[in-house]
């Protein structure tokens, strides 16, 4: 003979169970804070080595005007110029510039 639950047993397994749940809901939480904390240190790497990328094109672009500044045109000059400030101000489009002495005519 099967005995029936008081309401004291029924709320304890009640209890329980939503105890469960809410110990599963807690660790899952608990994991996706870590991967959002994971993914907000990825981004900030990124954003880091982005800012090195553009200084470093930057003063390479500056450094080869300062060397050939005697023979390079007004124009070409201009053009260089206009590629280290959209490069400081964020405006890149993946170009990174490499030089020859065919520059030296344009």
């Amino acid at each position: 003979m099967i005995r029936p639950c008081t309401i004291e047993e029924s709320c304890n397994m009640k209890a329980a169970e939503i105890t469960e749940k809410w110990n599963k809901v807690q660790e899952t939480q608990k994991a996706l804070y870590e991967e959002h904390d994971d993914i907000v240190d990825r981004i900030n790497s990124n954003k880091m080595l982005i800012e090195k990328l553009r200084k470093e094109e930057v003063c390479n672009v500056l450094n080869y005007v300062r060397s050939r500044s005697r023979k390079l045109s007004a124009s070409r000059i201009e053009t260089l110029l206009c590629h280290c400030q959209d490069m400081l101000n964020g405006n890149i489009d993946n170009t990174v510039l490499t030089f020859s002495e065919g520059d030296l005519e344009k």
